[in-house]
C-alpha cells in the first residue's frame, strides 16, 4: 500500500487540538514532532495531559472499567488490550490519515428482554470498580519490548464503530461531536453513574448530526485545512523536520515552529521505502545544528 497521496498523518487527538487552536486557542500545551516524507507530513504530538499521571485513588475514572463491563470480546481477541483504527478522508483540499483508538462496535439488536444479548447487556449494570479496566490492561502488557502483529477477528463495519463514555452527569451529544466527526464514528454509548453505580445507559447514532456539525464549523475547518498546508510548507523549508510548540503559559493562540535539536527519523527506512515512491534523499533524515532556533 502506497501513501503518496496522503498529505498528513496524525492522531485524532492532535487534529482536535489543531482545530481548537484555530478556533479559540488550545486548552493544554502541546509539542509536535513533524517530519516530511516526500509530500506527506507526519505529526507526532505530546500533549500536556499525556505526561500527567493521575492517581486513581485521588481521581477515580470509570471510563476503562465501563468499557470492559459493557463490551465483550470474540474468542480470538480476548487477549487484546486495545484496538486502533486508521481512516483516510478528504478534509477540504488535503487528504488526511487519522489514527485513533476504537472503543467498540455496535449493531442493532433484536428488541425484547427474552433475547440473550439483551439479558447479557443488562447484567453489566451495577457497581463497577474504577481500577478494573486499567488493571486488566496493565497485567496483559508484554514485557519483551517487541511489537507483534497477529491477524484475528472478523473485521468491523465502519458504520458500526462506537465511542463509549462514562460520566456522573448528563452530557449532550454535542460535547463529543468533534471526536465522533474526526473519527468517523457513528455511535456514542454513554453510561451515567454515581461513584461507579451505573443506572442509565444511552445509545445514539450520531451520523445524522455530522453534516450539521460540519456546517456550523465551516470557518474553523477551512482554517484547519490552511494550517495543515502551512505546516507542511514550513517543515519542507526546514529540510523535512521541525518542532511545533504551543505553550499555553505564554499564549494559547501562537504556534512556534523550531528547527529540531537532533536528527530523528519518523519511521524505519525499510517502511518508508515500502510505502512511499521515489523517496527524496534527505527529506526525512536531514542533519540540524544543536541549537533550537525559532522560525519567524
Amino acid at each position: 500500500m502506497k501513501l503518496d497521496d496522503i498529505d498528513v498523518i496524525l492522531t485524532r487527538n492532535t487534529i482536535r487540538s489543531l482545530l481548537s487552536f484555530v478556533k479559540t486557542g488550545i486548552k493544554r500545551s502541546v509539542a509536535m514532532q513533524m517530519h516530511l516524507i516526500n509530500n506527506t507530513l507526519i505529526i507526532a504530538a505530546d500533549e500536556e495531559k499525556n505526561r500527567r499521571y493521575n492517581d486513581p485513588r485521588k481521581r477515580p475514572n470509570w471510563g476503562h472499567a465501563f468499557e470492559d463491563a459493557f463490551t465483550s470480546y470474540s474468542a480470538e481477541l480476548r487477549d487484546s488490550i486495545s484496538h486502533h483504527r486508521v481512516i483516510k478522508y478528504k478534509l477540504g483540499s488535503v487528504t488526511v490519515a487519522v489514527c485513533h483508538e476504537a472503543d467498540a462496535s455496535y449493531s442493532q439488536l433484536p428488541q425484547g428482554p427474552q433475547h440473550p444479548a439483551y439479558q447479557e447487556r443488562g447484567s453489566s449494570f451495577g457497581n463497577i470498580k474504577p481500577s478494573a479496566g486499567l488493571r486488566r490492561r496493565y497485567e496483559q502488557l508484554s514485557t519483551d519490548g517487541l511489537t507483534k502483529v497477529r491477524l484475528a477477528g472478523a473485521g468491523t463495519f465502519p458504520s458500526e464503530m462506537a465511542e463509549l463514555k462514562a460520566s456522573c452527569f448528563f452530557q449532550s451529544i454535542g460535547t463529543h461531536m468533534n471526536q465522533l466527526w474526526f473519527g468517523r464514528t457513528s455511535y456514542i454509548i454513554t453510561g451515567k453513574h454515581a461513584e461507579g453505580n451505573f443506572q442509565e445507559c444511552g445509545i445514539v447514532n450520531a451520523e445524522s448530526e455530522f453534516s450539521i456539525w460540519e456546517e456550523r464549523h465551516q470557518e474553523a475547518l477551512q482554517k484547519l485545512d490552511s494550517l495543515i498546508m502551512i505546516l507542511r510548507e514550513r517543515v519542507g523549508s526546514l529540510g523535512g523536520q521541525g518542532v511545533g510548540i504551543i505553550n499555553k503559559s505564554r499564549s494559547k493562540t501562537i504556534l512556534e515552529i523550531w528547527t529540531a535539536q537532533k536528527k530523528t527519523e519518523p519511521l524505519s527506512v525499510e517502511f518508508i521505502e515500502r510505502h512511499w515512491s521515489q523517496i527524496e534523499t534527505g527529506r526525512f533524515s536531514v542533519q540540524f545544528g544543536s541549537n533550537m532556533t525559532r522560525q519567524d
